[in-house]
């Protein structure tokens, strides 16, 4: 038997708002000492085109 979808968006509810909360990955709060590594590594494994932010965040 399957849950109703409102209950589920219920649930998943705290959790979107809380999310809104953190820092961007671009924010001046987070260093950019590790960059290069994440830009080398994502272009590496990943290819040119997927973004190395992804894997910072």
């Amino acid at each position: 038997m399957r849950p109703p979808c409102w209950l589920l968006f219920l649930f998943a509810l705290p959790g979107m708002a809380l999310a809104g909360g953190f820092k961007h990955v671009d924010h001046k709060h987070w260093t950019n000492k590790y960059d290069q590594h994440f830009r080398k590594n994502s272009k590496h494994y990943f290819g040119p085109t997927v973004n190395w932010r992804w894997f910072k965040a």
